[in-house]
């Protein structure tokens, strides 16, 4: 309720019952996680700006993976008219970056995050999964970022996935993944050059092939 009425007075109450909560021994706030999943989300529909997304981070960092996924997806079911696009969308790209080195963000929460990046689309969101594409130091982060590239609508990731396919160390099957569901002919010489050069794992040359084989190539 106090989520839905929103205002200072309404975030301000919630964020002394988080406090309270964090104050709380281990064992009691494993039995109080669904309370205070419940809390972040209201605060976050209460008060939805960059700092609440912050304030919001630092906790589910903390969290188990499983409990990571639960509440992206929770996120993306509130409409849109209590929690803006803008907002969802710097909440989605706080979780796959992560916004401290205590914990780094759970692979299942990064990966449902990216996934509904994909799924909104447009210019912005496809910008913030090629910057972590193309950018992050952790593999996985990388990994997450170029499959969702595979799926955005509105937004060219051909150029990033050709990028990721040709730089070191990257997965040259989720990069190949993508572009064979996207299906834009641009890739196919770098795809044949990747797939003659060798000392690839029999996973990435099958996806290599399989996306070539998308686009009437042998």
């Amino acid at each position: 309720a106090l989520g839905e009425l929103g205002g200072r007075s309404a975030a301000d109450a919630l964020r002394r019952h988080i406090a309270r909560q964090s104050s709380l021994s281990e064992r009691e706030q494993r039995t109080r996680r669904l309370l205070s999943r419940e809390m972040l989300l209201a605060l976050l529909k209460a008060d939805p700006n960059e700092a609440t997304v912050r304030e919001v981070i630092l906790t589910v960092q903390q969290v188990s993976d499983f409990d990571q996924e639960c509440f992206v997806s929770r996120v993306a079911d509130i409409p849109k008219a209590r929690i803006p696009d803008e907002i969802k969308k710097l909440f989605y790209k706080s979780v796959l970056l992560g916004i401290t080195s205590v914990k780094p963000p759970s692979s299942y929460g990064a990966g449902r995050a990216a996934a509904l990046l994909g799924q909104m689309g447009g210019h912005e969101a496809g910008e913030i999964l090629s910057q972590i594409a193309l950018n992050s130091p952790a593999g996985n982060r990388k990994q997450t970022a170029t499959s969702a590239l595979g799926t955005i609508k509105d937004y060219d990731s051909v150029p990033t996935l050709i990028a990721v396919l040709e730089s070191p160390n990257a997965s040259k099957g989720t990069a190949a993944k993508a572009l064979g569901t996207i299906a834009d002919r641009r890739a196919v010489p770098v795809l044949k050059d990747t797939l003659r050069s060798g000392n690839l794992p029999l996973q990435d040359r099958l996806w290599i092939a399989a996306a070539l084989a998308h686009m009437d190539e042998d």
